[in-house]
């Protein structure tokens, strides 16, 4: 695969392929975050934390880093092998090892589910008049979640809107974002 020249390939056995498609129709099992790596520290960094998810339950936040699961290291172990040992089988228990913002060490536990990915959070900013909408991820949720978020904000009285994406998320999938950002 490392011949390809492509950063982001990859091999995947039948088992790991059927996940993959899973989670990206948006279901998945897990403690309920959306990570990303941060190579230069081994560790995973938490972006978002869902609502009244296992994760949020057990004390994660964003920012917090993963820094062990299962009391294996995740520099040791790699991204990929640490992802998927957070996720596991419905009802089983993980332990993770994290740096808090405040820099002290905790060792939390968590129960995995089944849950529906969060790709789109929205609100209404303090003006009430701008309606903002923040995309998380894209799986086969996006579309409609952005759509079920724009329209209540509108109902909500949004007369205008601000949306963030996340920058690695424009740079790969640019021409999704520019599907969503014509719904009217």
């Amino acid at each position: 695969i490392s011949q390809t020249g492509d950063d982001y390939a990859y091999y995947w056995n039948e088992e790991e392929y059927k996940d993959y498609i899973k989670e990206m129709n948006g279901e998945g099992v897990g403690v309920g975050i959306l990570v990303n790596y941060l190579e230069d520290k081994g560790a995973i960094n938490v972006l978002f934390v869902y609502p009244d998810s296992p994760a949020e339950k057990a004390g994660l936040e964003p920012g917090d880093l993963i820094i062990s699961v299962s009391g294996e290291n995740v520099a040791d172990i790699g991204y990929d092998n640490a992802v998927n040992k957070v996720r596991g089988a419905v009802g089983t228990k993980v332990t993770l090892g994290v740096i808090k913002n405040d820099g002290t060490s905790k060792t939390l536990t968590a129960t995995r589910r089944q849950f529906t990915t969060v790709s789109v959070i929205s609100k209404m900013l303090s003006d009430n008049k701008t309606g903002y909408i923040r995309l998380l991820q894209f799986d086969g949720t996006t579309t409609e979640q952005f759509a079920k978020a724009y329209l209540e904000l509108k109902d909500q009285g949004a007369e205008h809107f601000r949306a963030t994406v996340n920058e690695k998320l424009s740079a790969k999938y640019g021409l999704l974002i520019v599907d969503l950002a014509e719904l009217r």
